[in-house]
């Protein structure tokens, strides 16, 4: 079962699409060295602009980590005519470099939003 972690909102631009953003365990509230967790971004229809169907729907989130490149890349592209779209990034075993800023980019035809959010993975991995 996943707990709620953390969880953040971003409206930045009434023409870009909305843009939710958390991190949560299988364990529990706190992040645990040896534990999974995940990093979910869900962005939805620009509430501007309701009646431009297509150029209001997110087409795309992407994921980063750190100052990467986009590690994960969720699109729209098979369902074009939904206003939701969510991209989960799942860690296994995190350690404790696995601390860090989860950013996440959705964007529609019109504009972008961006959100980041920080975990920290705390404790020492499971000894077996």
């Amino acid at each position: 079962m996943f707990i709620f972690y953390h969880f953040l909102i971003l409206i930045a631009d009434p023409r870009a699409p909305s843009l939710g953003i958390r991190a949560f365990s299988d364990y529990s509230k706190v992040i645990l060295a040896g534990h999974n967790f995940s990093v979910a971004c869900t962005s939805n229809k620009s509430k501007e602009y309701q009646q431009y169907t297509e150029e209001a729907q997110p087409q795309e989130i992407s994921m980063f980590y750190g100052n990467s490149m986009p590690i994960k890349v969720c699109r729209s592209a098979d369902d074009p005519k939904r206003d939701t779209i969510s991209c989960t990034l799942v860690i296994s075993n995190a350690t404790l470099g696995s601390s860090g800023n989860y950013s996440c980019i959705a964007s529609n035809y019109m504009r972008c939003t961006a959100a980041t959010i920080f975990v920290k993975v705390e404790g020492n991995p499971l000894l077996f």
